[in-house]
């Protein structure tokens, strides 16, 4: 018995890992209690630590947080001058007070006995902490500012100092209770790691001699086998194995190595064979015999049929492989003989031949065949299916508009081109279409409702073009019509009329409704050019004229047209270049008050002293500016400038600049104004900034916002141009203007029309009545100005008094203003 059992010890793998695992538990054991009894003690010192120390500090801090929240409100209230900003503190505190009594009260409630000596300290003082609290924010609200401040240094401080030093010394009580744990812990954690080393030792000196010998006798024997099967698998067929006549089980091992090693090398001639038809392609391979019988096919040619292992075998016939295919993607019934039929028919060329074919289910299947010596075939099969799409997308692409699947570009110059190719005599309407308010639609309600009202449009336009000619979108929401088989221009007014009333009918976009409006420029052919690049430019500046002339028109392209486009591209060059070379400069023209006879403020006008045309009006370069944009660089440097320039003048004297309604749509206006003060060091009421109507209408909200933020920082706000708009009224309501100006066409009707006086007595009523200050425009006349006095006009302006001016002239004209006399230019 002893000796078998010595045998097998001797000589079996599984014994000596059987007699490794029992000394290996045995260690595992000893290890277990020992770190089950220090892992006892550790967790009661840790639940010592936490409950006596952590929770405290937790406590003593989460109060500390609400008392520094509530000294930091209190304290900023005195400070504060805006009321709703105050009233947003008295409800923090309010809140904060609840807070404060809600954990004083929940915290007595399970507190210890030293915890509830130091939350009855705090309990006491909270009531009078709250009242000079709220004390404090009623004086600020009140805006006694002085009174809230000696409450806020006194009353409130004692209270909250009394409060800060009693958590305060808590606190320290709590980090020394927390020590003295810590302490518990770190000498249990010291205990468990001495046992844990000893156990480890023992467990080292039971194992080690063991492992040492198992390694000998098995992993060492073992990882040489493992480094014969590596080389084996690497197709190194004549290496030597190991341990063949060993009597245990790694000799079993060796010798079934041994075996497959001698099948690997019968087999490996087959697979060199097999590796270049197979292992290597891309295509979908299989190989029929004479019989057209299939001899092999790879796993691409399965997964491109769909197909598995089973469903195909060596030996079927050509008419089953073609049947599972037909069954496998569910290809109609009767389609396999119908396949079978063309495939068998199909001959060979000089021993190849290749194909398309297209299967039901849409896919694209390129088909090479080359013949074998004695018979049989070589198919490979790709499928291109992917390929057809993505070239057929790439064409299409390039000529249609994927929003609205109408051509682009590309194909309506190209369908342009041939057009003129074939009309040597008919007459052709190329028309340039812009919607007037997409922008203001895309910007309310979203790119998506953007895209469906341009595809909404693109359909109104080709109901309206139908079978004339072909519509195109250019890009954006500019597009395109090419129109023939019509007599001209009679045709193209007829069309333009048609589409007109088509896209000014109102859209239903998800529930939301939208009217817009199309600008439209045609020109013909061959009247107004020949090719096809120059009937285009001729629309487009047809429809820029359109569009100039207030939008929502239809223009035809005249010869002038082309003048006015090349000089209004030349102005563009030498704007951009008059900004970047400083070529402006800043005119100031007085306003004068009625009572005084003073000049108090100037109205900041721009000058563009041309190079080669001498001064340019501003209202030849304004609109140009605003259209491309220059206006919000051109604003920016008016503002510093205006801003500078004004130190110049005593400090009585306020400074008024005209926004552009394109400044206000630049998210950067607010800091750039703020920016320019800041720059400058001129006092925010000094600087006052004119509005109109226009600006508004954009986009109201936002607008308003800015204005508030402006306002808020002590800038001056007037509404230019009052009363010549539609809202003007509504827009008085909803933000309280400094100043409202009467327009100049009012002014200049006083003493002609009765209606003028009517209407400049009326607004004059108006701005007494809202505390706002009024300014006449325009002022040209003796008696205008004896009229605007007697209807208790505020301020006045115009040539009457002087036009505007260099600055080194206003210094002038504060001279003579200081000395009460008329300024008369």
């Amino acid at each position: 018995m002893l000796s078998r059992l010595w045998r097998s010890i001797r000589y079996g793998i599984a014994a000596k890992f059987y007699l490794l695992t029992a000394i290996a538990l045995a260690a595992l054991v000893v290890l277990a209690a020992a770190s089950t009894h220090f892992a006892s003690q550790t967790r009661t010192a840790a639940e010592r630590l936490y409950g006596e120390g952590v929770v405290g500090i937790q406590t003593v801090t989460e109060l500390e947080v609400l008392f520094e929240q509530h000294r930091a409100l209190i304290t900023a209230a005195p400070a504060l001058l805006d009321r709703s900003r105050i009233r947003a503190s008295r409800l923090a505190v309010a809140a904060l007070n609840a807070r404060i009594e809600e954990s004083v009260q929940t915290q007595l409630s399970r507190s210890d006995a030293t915890r509830e000596i130091l939350l009855q300290q705090i309990a006491a003082h909270v009531p009078t902490l709250s009242q000079a609290g709220d004390r404090v924010l009623m004086l600020a609200h009140n805006f006694a500012q002085e009174k809230a401040l000696a409450v806020s240094e006194g009353e409130y401080a004692q209270a909250a100092n009394v409060i800060q030093g009693a958590m305060e010394g808590r606190y320290q009580e709590q980090i020394r209770q927390v020590d003295r744990e810590v302490h518990r812990l770190s000498e249990a954690s010291s205990g468990l790691m001495l046992w844990v080393v000893a156990s480890a030792l023992v467990a080292f000196v039971l194992i080690g001699p063991v492992t040492l010998w198992a390694k000998h006798r098995i992993l060492s024997r073992l990882g040489k086998i493992t480094a014969v099967m590596h080389r084996l698998c690497n197709n190194e067929l004549g290496v030597d194995v190991p341990f063949t006549k060993a009597l245990d089980e790694m000799g079993d091992i060796a010798r079934t190595i041994d075996v497959f090693k001698g099948n690997a090398i019968a087999l490996g001639l087959t697979h060199l064979q097999l590796d270049a038809a197979l292992n290597n392609m891309v295509q979908g391979l299989c190989m029929l015999d004479a019989q057209h019988r299939l001899v092999l096919c790879n796993d691409r040619f399965l997964e491109i049929f769909r197909l598995s292992r089973q469903d195909v075998t060596p030996g079927i016939g050509l008419s089953g492989l073609i049947q599972s295919i037909a069954s496998a993607n569910g290809f109609p019934e009767g389609s396999a003989v119908q396949f079978h039929k063309a495939y068998i028919g199909r001959a060979f060329v000089d021993g190849s031949d290749s194909y398309q074919q297209e299967y039901p289910d849409g896919r694209v299947i390129a088909v090479s065949r080359r013949e074998l010596p004695g018979g049989g075939w070589v198919d490979t099969h790709e499928d291109i299916t992917e390929r057809r799409r993505a070239e057929k997308q790439i064409a299409y692409l390039a000529e249609y508009d994927t929003l609205t699947d109408l051509p682009n570009r590309n194909l309506f110059q190209r369908k342009l081109t041939e057009a003129l190719e074939v009309a040597a005599t008919d007459q052709l309407a190329i028309f340039g279409l812009d919607l007037d308010g997409f922008k203001t639609v895309n910007d309310m309600f979203g790119h998506s409702i953007g895209d469906e009202l341009l595809r909404q449009v693109a359909r109104r336009l080709q109901h309206c073009v139908g079978e004339q000619g072909m519509v195109a979108r250019l890009g954006g929401d500019e597009f395109a019509i090419l129109q023939g088989g019509q007599p001209q221009p009679h045709g193209a007014a007829a069309l333009a009329l048609a589409v007109t009333e088509a896209l000014n009918a109102p859209y239903d976009l998800a529930g939301n409704q939208a009217v817009l409006g199309a600008s439209i420029g045609i020109a013909i052919f061959p009247g107004d050019a020949s090719l096809s690049e120059d009937l285009l430019k001729c629309a487009d500046m047809a429809l820029y004229s359109a569009k100039a002339d207030g939008r929502g028109i239809c223009r035809f392209f005249e010869p002038e047209m082309n003048a006015r486009a090349k000089a209004r591209r030349q102005l563009e060059v030498d704007l951009r270049a008059a900004i970047a070379g400083k070529q402006f400069e800043m005119f100031y023209q007085p306003v004068v008050s009625v009572d005084s006879n003073e000049v108090i403020a100037f109205e900041a006008l721009i000058r563009w002293r041309h190079p080669d045309r001498g001064m340019v009006s501003p209202a030849e370069f304004i609109p140009v500016a605003e259209e491309t944009g220059l206006i919000i660089p051109l604003g920016e440097w008016i503002l510093r400038q205006v801003c500078t320039d004004a130190l110049s003048w005593p400090r009585a004297i306020r400074v008024a600049v005209n926004l552009s309604p394109v400044q206000f749509r630049s998210p950067n206006l607010v800091q750039t104004v703020f920016t320019a003060l800041a720059v400058s060091h001129l006092e925010p009421g000094r600087l006052e900034l004119e509005i109109t109507e226009t600006t508004l209408l954009q986009d109201s909200e936002a607008i308003l916002e800015r204005l508030h933020q402006l306002k808020s920082y002590g800038v001056q706000i007037s509404m230019d141009d009052f009363g010549t708009g539609y809202s003007s009224l509504s827009y008085l309501r909803s933000f309280p203007f400094d100043k409202i100006k009467i327009d100049q066409s009012f002014v200049r009707g006083l003493g002609k029309l009765q209606d003028s006086l009517a209407i400049i007595r009326a607004v004059i009523s108006l701005g007494k009545n809202l505390g706002m200050t009024t300014n006449a425009e325009g002022v040209e006349t003796a008696d205008q100005l004896r009229i605007l006095k007697e209807e208790l006009c505020d301020e006045v302006q115009g040539f009457l008094f002087s036009p505007a001016v260099p600055l080194k002239e206003t210094h002038r004209l504060l001279g003579l203003s200081r000395s009460s006399a008329v300024i008369v230019a």
